[in-house]
């Protein structure tokens, strides 16, 4: 790597190399280094570098495990808030709103907000 590339610059450079190596060391250790640059990219990289690089990161195997880890865990509130909003409607003798419920996101969203949820 040229000691004239910016930061930012041998950051991706480095995200072509491991990909460039994947066949060698594969795919776990791969995932394990690219982890590691990341962390080196949110330590030095300033946010507008960041951004440059956010479309390399996201095609990587970590990019594709955050996204997985962040739609997991969004999946996981939605579930738990939809399980309270039923507990409510239960307990506040409304159960034949139920259905309703699950089925219109609109009606859902009304009764999030009156329940303050």
């Amino acid at each position: 790597m040229s000691g004239k590339l910016t930061l930012a610059e041998r950051f991706l450079e480095g995200f072509q190399l491991l990909k460039a190596a994947e066949k060698d060391i594969g795919h776990e250790c791969l995932a394990r280094m690219q982890a590691l640059l990341y962390v080196f990219a949110g330590k030095f990289l300033n946010k507008d570098d960041l951004k440059k690089v956010k479309g390399v990161i996201s095609m990587t195997i970590l990019g594709e495990m955050l996204v997985k880890d962040g739609l997991d865990q969004g999946i996981r509130q939605g579930e738990e808030k939809l399980g309270r909003l039923i507990q409510l409607l239960i307990q506040n003798s409304r159960s034949d709103e139920i259905s309703r419920v699950v089925t219109d996101r609109q009606y859902q969203e009304a009764l999030y907000q009156e329940f303050g949820l």
